[in-house]
């Protein structure tokens, strides 16, 4: 493998489908056959590939990967970590660099150019994929990640121009996404710590915080962000529903109970994305086919909160 990923390194969909093909190798064949060598080509690779890529399909891939690569049952495991550490660490290092210098571009009121926008992207989109594999949340990064939310609600609310990307902020919303539930799986894996009210404590006011800049987001102007915003505040409803307390009573002050704002906001959502008149009729089959999906996939969600007694019948 890490000779065709060398091969093909610039063919981002080659690299893509390439680096799906280690999550179903048998990794006890690694120790077993004493190949350890190729094992950190291979780890390598993936750093470097991370590093010189910004598709989606492609960081994805390589994040799938490394968190199949990084299972404790296995004895490869600790060289793996060692690896998954150093890409963590240049991707969120990256990202506060680039972030840092995009945002005093803007406080000096500069215009960006494309290279400078195109890097902000890149980062938000790195740190959005790996972060749904892997905790970032030790690198202290989702409070820089939800300032940026909190930028696009401020302009929204100021009506004025949006200086950072659609697309960035799409990355920012998902990734503290992706932090909230890392920090509910960690309080409920050390639910014995002398820590966890803390943490606790911690994650109500995240959790609050975000919920009220994503009903924001629900009612902005970007179709991007309207939809991420359902999504995301549908999945959270199921994840710090009052079923949290009754599993522990310690999660108790995590439940999170939509108010009757939110559940029309919901219940407008669906009504103006997915009970709709398909009136497109120069799509072609492949747009109506992936339309169709997201459809389904908003009503889904929504199902769900209905299911599972999250909202009112």
């Amino acid at each position: 493998l890490p000779p065709l990923l060398r091969k093909y390194l610039p063919d981002h969909e080659k690299i893509a489908n390439l680096m799906v093909i280690p999550q179903y190798f048998d990794l006890e064949i690694y120790t077993t056959s004493r190949q350890e060598k190729n094992l950190d080509t291979l780890l390598s690779y993936i750093q470097e590939i991370v590093d010189k890529h910004w598709y989606t399909e492609v960081l994805e891939a390589c994040a799938k990967t490394l968190e199949i690569l990084c299972d404790d049952k296995f004895a490869i495991f600790s060289r793996c970590d060692i690896a998954r550490s150093r890409l963590l660490d240049m991707i969120t290092n990256k990202y506060r660099e680039v972030v840092d210098d995009y945002m005093n571009l803007l406080i000096g009121r500069e215009e960006p150019t494309e290279d400078e926008t195109f890097s902000l992207k890149s980062a938000l989109k790195k740190v959005e994929s790996f972060y749904e594999c892997h905790n970032l949340s030790k690198d202290g990064i989702w409070q820089s990640l939800f300032d940026l939310v909190s930028k696009y609600k401020e302009a929204m609310s100021n009506k004025e121009e949006l200086k950072i990307p659609e697309e960035a902020i799409k990355s920012a919303l998902c990734a503290c996404f992706f932090g909230l539930q890392w920090d509910m799986n960690y309080i409920q894996t050390h639910i014995d710590r002398d820590s966890t009210a803390n943490a606790i404590n911690s994650l109500k006011q995240h959790l609050e915080k975000y919920m009220e800049v994503m009903q924001e987001c629900l009612m902005g102007p970007v179709v991007l962000l309207r939809e991420e915003s359902f999504l995301c505040i549908c999945d959270l409803l199921i994840m710090f529903s009052r079923r949290i307390s009754i599993r522990n009573t310690i999660l108790a002050p995590l439940t999170f109970n939509p108010t009757s704002a939110m559940v029309q906001l919901l219940n407008d959502f669906v009504q103006n994305h997915v009970f709709v008149d398909d009136d497109e009729e120069d799509q072609d089959d492949h747009s109506k086919i992936k339309e169709l999906h997201k459809r389904r996939n908003f009503l889904a969600s929504f199902s769900k909160l209905i299911i599972y007694n999250v909202l009112p019948t």
